[in-house]
């Protein structure tokens, strides 16, 4: 993206309320804030038009598939309960979305987000499989090292898994890997 598109679209953050938190990356816009009361609501729901008319001035469509929002809480009891609207038209609630490769769910749970990455690294471990099934460990080692194990890694230090399920699903597809690079399957 070009330096001045870049300066573009960092003045969104200039024109929203304190207390709204902006990430922006190339085309995406995450806006969030703690919502306490009513007030915390009707400012983030003024942050969302704010954004609305910066799109609108610079003649950007949106693409109201992806304009979604999550109520991010661990609570189970009073979570208050708030509508959100862009351009006039009502944000659908999801219980988790995908943020630059990252699942987040509405409970803050890594789960889904585990179970995504495994899934995705065991599709590719078994492609090698196939693929490579006569070459030498050095070449199932490098084709490992490069199309799987960043799989995994993505964004490690942001979910980092801490119950030992989770740590034994996500090591899980490293020893596959090992039998595979050195032909050691189990019989």
């Amino acid at each position: 993206m070009h330096p001045f598109c870049l300066s573009c679209i960092n003045d969104i953050a200039d024109k929203l309320d304190p207390s709204l938190t902006v990430r922006l990356f190339a085309d995406d816009c995450l806006i969030y804030s703690r919502i306490s009361s009513q007030e915390d609501q009707v400012k983030l729901n003024l942050g969302l038009k704010v954004i609305n008319d910066w799109c609108t001035e610079w003649k950007m469509k949106i693409n109201y598939k992806k304009t979604v929002y999550a109520r991010l809480t661990n609570k189970t009891k009073n979570i208050l309960l708030f509508d959100y609207e862009f351009d006039g038209t009502p944000l659908a609630r999801v219980s988790n979305f995908k943020y630059l490769g990252v699942t987040i769910t509405e409970d803050l749970n890594w789960n889904m987000h585990i179970n995504n990455i495994c899934c995705s690294a065991e599709r590719r471990l078994w492609s090698l499989r196939r693929k490579l099934k006569g070459a030498s460990w050095e070449a199932k080692l490098a084709a490992y090292l490069t199309l799987v194990r960043p799989v995994q890694e993505y964004a490690s230090v942001v979910w980092d898994p801490f119950r030992n399920y989770q740590i034994d699903r996500i090591e899980r597809i490293p020893r596959r890997a090992a039998r595979f690079i050195l032909s050691k399957y189990r019989t």
